[in-house]
């Protein structure tokens, strides 16, 4: 089934943004740049979670059209996977809250029945089964709060980026292009951040 996806996007954009050729390029150099391309792949894998029949690629492949197009500003000075992340998920809320409109219970699946005889055509409902291990939802739901906790500012969007790949530390710092001060105080803030998510989190 296809995903339909709703125009509403977020406010617009009211300081320097790109032309489509510089669009182009930007996302051009996304898809060149291995390190971004996969940290975008796990964010619209996040950012999918419970939006039936919308999968990481679909909201990746769709916010990508949407700059394309022109029916999406990138903001200049912004830094390219923070822009992308930011249209994934007004696009995946947008599909949240049509679902949770919507009076068709999506986790059940229409099918052809066997008809009892050549007058009984009426269908019938299944159930769709849908393998969702607890502890991959429980984390997909924190990504998610982590991701809007941060909203905005985007030290600390880069930051919980590099801390989801696995980097801490100088390895965190070193591929931000951080010194350690800032390095530092993005993770002082970040961890004050994270408290409103989850308050029993200890700073080890």
């Amino acid at each position: 089934m296809s995903q339909e996806f709703d125009e509403h996007d977020d406010p617009p954009v009211t300081g320097a943004r790109l032309t489509l050729a510089q669009v182009d390029a930007a996302i051009r150099a996304l898809a060149a740049s291995a390190a971004d391309w996969s940290r975008l792949e796990t964010i619209a894998g996040v950012l999918c979670g419970g939006v039936s029949e919308l999968t990481g690629d679909d909201l990746l492949q769709e916010a990508l059209t949407r700059f394309m197009e022109g029916r999406r500003v990138w903001p200049a000075d912004v830094h390219p996977v923070v822009v992308v992340k930011n249209a994934m998920r007004s696009i995946a809320s947008d599909a949240r809250k049509r679902a949770e409109l919507s009076p068709v219970d999506e986790t059940v699946a229409l099918a052809d029945g066997q008809p009892t005889d050549e007058t009984d055509v009426r269908r019938q409902a299944q159930g769709k089964v849908t393998i969702t291990p607890e502890d991959s939802l429980s984390g997909k739901e924190q990504l998610v709060a982590v991701y809007a906790a941060v909203a905005g500012d985007e030290d600390l969007e880069m930051l919980v980026m590099a801390w989801a790949d696995g980097l801490r530390g100088d390895e965190a710092a070193k591929a931000l292009d951080w010194d350690k001060k800032k390095y530092e105080a993005a993770r002082k803030r970040l961890e004050r951040r994270l408290k409103t998510v989850d308050p029993d989190r200890r700073t080890k």
